[in-house]
């Protein structure tokens, strides 16, 4: 039996895309009031985790529950 949980997983990747951009502002925010050159940069690093989110957005919209031709005798064992 095939299972799609495709809605799940883009539900996970948007609320972890929606925390990652709170504590994005947080980051500036306070690195921009204190002057810290260091929380700019894990800002930036929160960036980098914010558009691995979009990426995996991408990869679910494109993705296929249904096995390729590879994969389809382990799928009806």
């Amino acid at each position: 039996m095939i299972s799609d949980n495709r809605s799940e997983v883009q539900r996970v990747l948007l609320l972890t895309l929606g925390l990652n951009l709170i504590v994005l502002v947080i980051k500036i925010v306070v690195s921009w009031a204190n002057g810290s050159l260091s929380l700019l940069a894990d800002a930036l690093h929160s960036v980098t985790d914010s558009a691995n989110n979009v990426v995996g957005l991408v990869a679910v919209k494109f993705a296929s529950p249904l096995p390729d031709r590879d994969h389809l005798r382990a799928s009806q064992v």
